[in-house]
């Protein structure tokens, strides 16, 4: 049986062109966005799937999850579409990378101290 940790690089799109770049996104519209999603498509097994956020910085985080709860949180997240409740606009969320190696997620120079840290880890 595989374990371990499957890494994402995430990207959370508003909808709605008149409001295009004013839309900004913080780290409890993140949570509370795939809370919902594990919610309505996994009920309370989608509740308690354990997940960490590495980074956020508006529309882009990255997070990780154990191994045998990736398809349940690919398949929540990639399939529900918010309501405006969150942030004025519907949302959807698109899935840039997945990785079981933390070294090979796409990071600009930026992130270089936190992809550091959890590689020590």
């Amino acid at each position: 049986m595989l374990s371990g940790w499957v890494y994402y690089k995430l990207k959370l799109v508003p909808h709605n062109k008149e409001k295009d770049g004013e839309v900004r996104i913080d780290l409890i519209t993140w949570k509370m966005f795939i809370k919902a999603a594990l919610k309505k498509y996994h009920g309370l097994f989608g509740e308690g799937i354990e997940y960490y956020f590495l980074n956020q910085q508006n529309d882009i985080a990255y997070l990780k999850v154990d191994f045998v709860d990736k398809e349940v949180l690919q398949t929540s997240v990639s399939s529900y579409i918010s309501g405006e409740d969150l942030v004025g606009v519907p949302l959807t969320m698109e899935i840039l990378q997945v990785t079981n190696s933390v070294t090979s997620l796409e990071t600009n120079e930026d992130d270089k101290l936190w992809i550091n840290k959890e590689i020590e880890e």
